[in-house]
C-alpha cells in the first residue's frame, strides 16, 4: 500500500512519516506541505521525493495521513476522499462539527475509510482494560477520571485560535473522550467545564477541567491542561482511572519508558510498545477491509463535540446538554 503524508505542521507528522517508512508492505510516497521549504526538509529527512502540489501527493498514494493544522483537515480530507483515497486524520478531526459532517458525508459517498488518529486505543494497558471492562467481570462502570496533560506546543499555529480551533481543551480533551466512549459504548449526555488561560501568555486556553455525564449514567472527569513546565521529561502523557462495581483500574499507558538524566533535563526514552505504529498498521488493515479497533470518523466527530460542549459550558457558566439548543451545532 502506498501512503502519503499531507501536511507536516503537526508535532506528530515526523513520527507518522517515520513509522510509515518501517511498515512491511507500505511505501511512503512523499510528504506534502503548502510551505515548499517545509516539504523539502521533510522529503530529505524521510528520503522521499518532494511533492510539489496537493494533487501530486494524493495521486501518488492509495491512502493519506493528514497532519496539518486543525482548520485545514476538512479541505485536505475531502480532496483525498473525492480522489478515491483512504484517510487517517490527525485529531481533532476538525474544528467545527459542520466540517466533520462534510468529511463523513464524503467518505460515505466514496466508500472509503475515514479514520481519526487516536493511538491510545492501541496501547497495551488500554487494550487490557478495554477487554476487562467488556468482559463484564468488573461489573458496571460507575465513574472514570482521566488526565491528558502536557506542555503548550511550541509550533506557532497551536496558539492561533482560528487555525487550532482552541487551546488545551481542543487539543487534549479528545483523546480521553474517545477512550471513555469506547470503554462505555455510550455517548456523552452533558458537559460542564471550567476553562481558562492561566499559565501562559496568549489568546488561547491552557487549562481545562471537564465534568461529563454519560447517557447510561456513568460520570467522568477530564483534565486537559497544558500544565507541564518546560523542564518536564515529556511533552505529554495520559492517565485514566476506571471505577467499576467490583474493581478499580488505574492505567498509565506511558509507563513503558527509561529515564535518561542528562545535564539539562530528564528525558523519557520510550522502549515499549509503539502505539503510533500500531495505529498506522490498523489503518492499513482497515483500508484492506479488515476489522480493527481503529477510531473512525464518527468517533472523531463525537470527541470533537465533547470539546466544543466544554467551550460552550465555559462561556455560559452552565452545563451543556447534548442534542439540546445549547449544544454546539456549527
Amino acid at each position: 500500500m502506498k501512503v502519503a503524508v499531507l501536511g507536516y505542521a503537526h508535532v506528530h507528522a515526523p513520527v507518522y512519516a517515520s513509522r510509515l517508512e518501517g511498515l512491511p508492505g507500505v511505501t511512503l510516497t512523499g510528504v506534502y506541505d503548502p510551505d515548499a521549504g517545509v516539504a523539502a526538509t521533510a522529503a530529505r529527512a524521510h528520503r522521499v521525493p518532494p511533492l510539489g502540489t496537493l494533487e501530486e501527493a494524493i495521486e501518488s498514494a492509495d491512502g493519506v495521513v493528514i497532519a496539518a493544522p486543525n482548520a485545514d483537515h476538512r479541505d485536505l480530507a475531502i480532496a483525498a476522499l473525492r480522489a478515491g483515497r483512504h484517510v487517517l486524520c490527525e485529531k481533532p478531526i476538525a474544528t467545527r462539527l459542520g466540517d466533520a459532517d462534510a468529511m463523513l458525508a464524503e467518505a460515505r459517498a466514496q466508500g472509503k475509510v475515514l479514520a481519526t488518529a487516536f493511538p491510545m486505543r492501541f496501547a497495551p494497558p488500554i487494550v487490557a482494560a478495554y477487554r476487562a471492562v467488556c468482559g463484564g467481570g468488573l461489573g458496571r462502570v460507575l465513574a472514570l477520571s482521566g488526565a491528558n496533560n502536557g506542555q503548550r506546543p511550541s509550533v506557532p499555529w497551536f496558539s492561533d485560535p482560528r487555525r487550532a480551533g482552541g487551546g488545551a481543551v481542543m487539543d487534549h480533551t479528545v483523546h480521553l473522550a474517545d477512550l471513555m466512549r469506547w470503554f462505555l459504548e455510550d455517548e456523552v449526555a452533558e458537559v460542564y467545564a471550567e476553562v481558562g488561560a492561566l499559565l501562559h501568555d496568549g489568546p488561547i486556553d491552557d487549562v481545562g477541567v471537564l465534568s461529563l455525564r454519560f447517557a447510561g449514567g456513568a460520570v467522568a472527569t477530564i483534565d486537559a491542561s497544558w500544565n507541564r513546565p518546560g523542564g518536564y521529561p515529556a511533552w505529554g502523557g495520559l492517565e485514566l482511572r476506571i471505577v467499576a462495581e467490583h474493581d478499580v483500574l488505574d492505567l498509565d499507558p506511558f509507563a513503558q519508558r527509561l529515564a535518561l538524566h542528562g545535564r539539562e533535563r530528564t528525558v523519557w526514552v520510550d522502549w515499549g510498545t509503539d502505539a503510533d505504529r500500531a495505529m498506522l498498521e490498523a489503518f492499513v488493515a482497515a483500508c484492506r477491509g479488515e476489522p480493527t479497533a481503529l477510531a473512525r470518523g464518527e468517533d472523531g466527530r463525537a470527541a470533537l463535540a465533547v470539546a466544543l460542549m466544554a467551550y460552550e459550558s465555559a462561556r455560559t457558566g452552565r452545563p451543556v446538554h447534548a442534542g439540546s439548543g445549547d449544544a454546539p451545532r456549527g
